[in-house]
């Protein structure tokens, strides 16, 4: 594949600082593959925004997957932030998962972080899944971080000794402490800190200590994604471009930029990209979508107010199809995405992506699709992998005599911990291994409305729903009402455990269904948008949350090569009135294109 003039200025660049704001379908991957290629593998250090990124510059390039981080290797960034850490021997815990101990302990010690913090700010941020950390505590980060810090409380709660007859203080734990001192003195509401490698790499490079063996001859460093890096990742990018002296190449798209939740800093990747000295390099030409998707993406992308100026021009000639259809009920959208798919006109599943905002508003879809025999492949759902899936599904299995689900889904109630139900062989006798405190009440609670529960499947799941899921996250509590939704569907437990099974099935000749969030740099010949009115969302305010919005919605309208489908019901099941959302916006553009502009 021949560069463009485009192209060919990234790849050659010199200057010291470079910030290259790529468009969708531009090519940036391959492109900065090419500028990796053209400067030299051992010379560059290359930062992805996850693994599978990661994953995927290391088989263009025909680099190792394996070993820690180093020049001539993609990794992430808190993985190069592990590697600092280590080498210095701050912590020695690696960030590769074959570390299963370490890291369980490390994952238990955070937890009790959480659990710290939660009493403070009179919230349970606890959980079994560290994963789910961010969701729980990152919209309320500041209020935490500003009542500790007004209290002046040092988090002096935790034993330096994992166990009593240990004689050395617990490394991990220290580190813990240590942390949570300073996400309190620094008033960071980022909470990657915790659990990450970040913070103990920033103190390394502070320092001046050093460097990981090899890392001393990097010419350059080149961060993928960079408008999703949260405050901790600048501040480690900054000392250690600082620390090496090289240069620094910066790839993403503002627009793209949907990872706020997490406590991605999209304004400094704007201010970076204006900043003197820097050379902005543009790739605006969208090499995936017809021209008319092109001009809806630029539409939405005028919408969001902090930006960076730019233009989207269409490669290709066709204009592509965008269709509207307004389903009159939430409920008919599943019957609908089944016609949908059935109308493809020969174009393979796997050139099919249904997208929607969340997971709850999938499911049901993929249950249709199921039931009418289409191979789906919903991985970026995760429904069965998903803390409630796991947590009902055992605590169905356990009123139907299974022990082992027993004791699995008893530590769900809040207070009773996995030391109380290793010998427990039933419900009834779970209130008396607890013995006393909050655990205690919680199982005997469970104990009185599982000694009369309901025959039916639903109600057995609303049951377990009222007894082991929290109001937070709120995507909980929406996953579950799905699973009920689905229940209804299903003859008994067995069959809503195949349904489980059919949606976790990958690859191969499948429809794609996922949520926006997940599809950044994947594409599909034919895309369907659920629920369009939650594009912006409803409860959406502030000029940053819009921005968000709309990013979120030019990432999916730009996920289309050829086909464009934008479904937004008209009413939920209440009777309702649920918006236009994206519909108003598609209306305008398809009757008055913008040929590509965003000013």
């Amino acid at each position: 594949m021949k560069l463009s003039q485009e192209q060919t200025a990234v790849v050659r660049c010199r200057v010291k600082r470079i910030a290259v704001n790529a468009t969708a379908g531009s090519g940036k991957t391959w492109t900065v593959v090419q500028r990796a290629q053209y400067i030299g593998a051992n010379d560059v250090l290359f930062l992805a925004f996850n693994r599978a990124a990661a994953q995927e510059i290391n088989t263009r390039m025909g680099w190792s997957q394996y070993g820690p981080p180093r020049p001539g290797k993609a990794s992430t960034i808190d993985s190069a932030a592990w590697a600092v850490a280590n080498a210095v021997g701050e912590v020695q815990i690696s960030d590769r998962r074959g570390d299963s101990e370490q890291r369980k302990r490390h994952e238990d010690t955070g937890k009790k972080v959480l659990e710290r913090i939660g009493h403070y700010v009179g919230r349970d941020l606890g959980g079994d899944e560290w994963s789910n950390m961010r969701k729980a505590v990152l919209w309320e980060a500041n209020q935490a971080i500003s009542k500790l810090t007004a209290e002046d409380k040092w988090l002096g709660w935790l034993p330096e000794k994992a166990h009593p007859d240990e004689d050395k203080p617990d490394p991990l734990i220290l580190a813990a402490k240590d942390t949570v001192d300073f996400v309190v003195q620094q008033a960071w509401s980022d909470f990657d800190l915790i659990g990450t490698g970040i913070h103990f790499a920033l103190r390394a490079l502070e320092r001046g200590d050093a460097l990981p063996p090899g890392w001393g001859g990097i010419r350059e460093i080149i961060v993928d994604e960079a408008q999703d890096l949260t405050p901790a990742q600048w501040r480690f990018v900054d000392l250690l471009v600082a620390r090496l002296d090289c240069r620094l190449c910066l790839v993403g798209d503002d627009l793209q930029a949907v990872n706020g939740w997490r406590g991605a800093d999209v304004d400094t990747y704007i201010a970076r990209c204006q900043a003197p000295g820097v050379a902005l390099l543009r790739l605006s030409t969208n090499y995936r979508c017809g021209r008319s998707i092109v001009d809806l993406g630029a539409r939405i992308g005028r919408m969001a107010t902090r930006r960076v100026t730019k233009t989207m021009h269409a490669a290709r000639e066709e204009l592509g199809d965008i269709s509207l259809v307004r389903p009159m009920l939430l409920a008919d959208e599943p019957a609908f995405a089944v016609r949908w798919v059935a109308q493809a006109d020969g174009v393979p599943f796997k050139d099919q992506m249904i997208l929607g905002r969340t997971n709850a508003s999938l499911i049901g879809i993929a249950w249709a699709l199921i039931h009418e025999g289409v191979p789906v492949d919903a991985n970026n759902i995760d429904l069965a992998d998903r803390k409630v899936t796991k947590a009902l599904i055992a605590f169905l299995r356990s009123l139907e005599g299974d022990v082992e689900s027993l004791r699995e889904a008893a530590v769900y109630l809040p207070g009773v911990g996995r030391k109380a139900v290793r010998f427990v062989d039933s419900w009834a006798a779970l209130p008396v291994a607890c013995r006393t405190g909050r655990g205690c009440l919680a199982a005997q609670q469970a104990a009185m409305l599982i000694a009369a529960a309901p025959d039916d499947l639903v109600g057995r799941i609303r049951l377990g729903v009222q007894l082991l899921i929290p109001e937070e996250p709120p995507e909980d509590r929406e996953i579950a009402k799905a699973l009920i939704d689905i229940a209804g569907k299903c003859e008994d437990l067995d069959d809503l455990e195949r349904f489980l099974a059919a949606i976790s099935n990958r690859g191969g000749d499948r429809v794609r269904i996922s949520t926006v969030h997940r599809t950044k740099g994947l594409e599909a010949k034919r895309v369907l948008i659920v629920s369009g009115f939650k594009f912006p969302h409803p409860r959406a305010q502030s000029v940053g949350e819009l921005d968000e919005e709309y990013r979120l919605a030019f990432v999916a309208t730009t996920r289309a090569k050829d086909e464009l489908m934008i479904s937004c019901p008209q009413y939920d099941a209440r009777g309702e009135e649920l918006g236009v959302g994206l519909w108003g916006v598609v209306r305008e553009v398809v009757a008055r294109p913008v040929q590509g502009i965003i000013a």
